[in-house]
């Protein structure tokens, strides 16, 4: 993945938001559902995306940290994360990543397993409501439906700046 072709579609996601002024942002990863890891040229793999639930989550210890190793911090990022970590699962608690992979297919680098209609317009955590779309425009036209919460508790980013 280069962190490049997202460079727009995290620019829309952030802006706005005092996210925006904290650090230099990239995005490092992605899954199939369309979430986002950033990283954070001071902070590192400090934030996430999760567009369906149009929401970037933080923590505010994370956002506040200056990084000391930047390749260890990076090793640490993926050897931490499992395949449940980045699954979503159905209105049964069954995983929606396997039922979209026997069900849809594989994806193409450029696409993602998006909900349709989009959560925030009722859709529903089943197989039934997902589709394979292009990501860069899924992700724009959900950033478009609305702006993203910011639902850690406690998070004052403001502060930070």
């Amino acid at each position: 993945m280069n962190p490049d072709d997202y460079d727009d579609v995290l620019t829309e996601w952030i802006a706005g938001t005092p996210l925006a002024k904290l650090d230099q942002f990239h995005v490092i990863a992605r899954t199939a559902f369309g979430n986002l890891y950033l990283w954070g040229e001071k902070t590192g793999q400090s934030a996430r995306i999760v567009p369906w639930d149009h929401a970037i989550y933080s923590l505010q210890k994370n956002l506040k940290r200056t990084m000391k190793d930047p390749d260890l911090s990076l090793r640490a990022v993926f050897s931490s994360k499992s395949p449940k970590d980045v699954d979503i699962s159905d209105e049964g608690g069954k995983s929606l990543f396997q039922q979209a992979l026997t069900t849809l297919g594989p994806l193409q680098p450029d696409e993602m397993y998006g909900f349709e209609p989009a959560i925030l317009l009722g859709g529903r955590f089943t197989i039934d409501h997902l589709r394979i779309v292009k990501i860069r425009e899924h992700l724009s036209l959900l950033r478009q439906l609305a702006g993203p919460r910011f639902p850690m508790r406690n998070l004052k980013i403001d502060k930070l700046l």
